[in-house]
This record gives structure tokens, sequence and C-alpha cells, in this order.
């Protein structure tokens, strides 16, 4: 357990240091809400190609898990031929499943090679263009400390 003197005395640093960072550095203007736009010229992810890309990754999920159900569909009972027949038929619908998300995933992936990765800032949509935060008063004020 610490002294309550020791925990006062932390406090009391901790006071001290913040207005001092306030008084010299401008610390409260630090955090502030205000927004700038950015740069035409900066490259960034394309919305399309992000979006392929998250089709292609959902699609190759259940992809997977098809994959993993069609491996574990055993047979488990005695071989007649009833039996067999439903499972036969549960092991063509799955397999019929299976290579239609194939077929989808390189359908999306044919798609996705047509898209560039990364496009600039002024060829984004007025709908897909967005800002940055200020960065202007995130910079300390000025301080012989910091030249």
């Amino acid at each position: 357990m610490i002294p309550l003197a020791v925990a006062m005395f932390a406090g009391w640093s901790q006071e001290n240091f913040f207005k001092y960072c306030r008084e010299h550095f401008g610390l409260d203007r630090l955090a502030d809400y205000c927004t700038e736009p950015v740069s035409e010229s900066t490259e960034v992810i394309n919305p399309e190609y992000r979006q392929l890309d998250s089709q292609i990754k959902s699609s190759q999920g259940k992809l997977n898990r098809l994959l993993t159900r069609f491996a574990t569909l055993t047979l488990e009972t005695s071989i007649e031929p009833d039996k067999v027949e439903y499972f036969m038929q549960k092991k063509a619908t799955c397999q019929e499943e299976i290579e239609a998300f194939q077929v989808q995933i390189e359908g999306l992936k044919g798609e996705r090679r047509q898209i560039p990765r990364h496009i600039k800032v002024k060829d984004l949509t007025k709908e897909s263009q967005f800002k940055q935060l200020s960065t202007q008063s995130k910079y300390f004020a000025g301080s012989r400390y910091f030249c």
C-alpha cells in the first residue's frame, strides 16, 4: 500500500507537469476535432477493390467450411444400397456447392484484377472522398527545448 503522502505528492507532480505543458507547449491545442482536405496526390486503396476483396474473403471462408464439411462426411453405417445412395447424394450436393463457390471466387478475382488497387484521392467519387484530422494543431507550440 502506498502511503498517503507519497500518493499526494505524485498527484501534485502530475498536476504541475500538466500546468507547465499547458503554459509552455500549448497542450490544450493538441486535442481538437478540426479536419482538412486530403492532398489530391495521396494514394489510397480503391474502395471498389476493397469491396471485391472483402467478398472474395467471405466466399473463401464459406468455401473452406464447405470443404471441411465435405471431408467429414463419412458413411458410418453398414453398406446397404439405400443408405449408400443417401450418402452419395449428400456428397454430390456438397461437391456441387463447392464447385459453385470456386467458380464464384474465380469470377470475383477476375473482376478484382481489372480494378487498380491504389488510386489517387482526386479520382475517388464524391461519396468516397474523406477528410483527415487537422495536423496543424498537433505540433508543440515552440519552446527553447524543442528547437
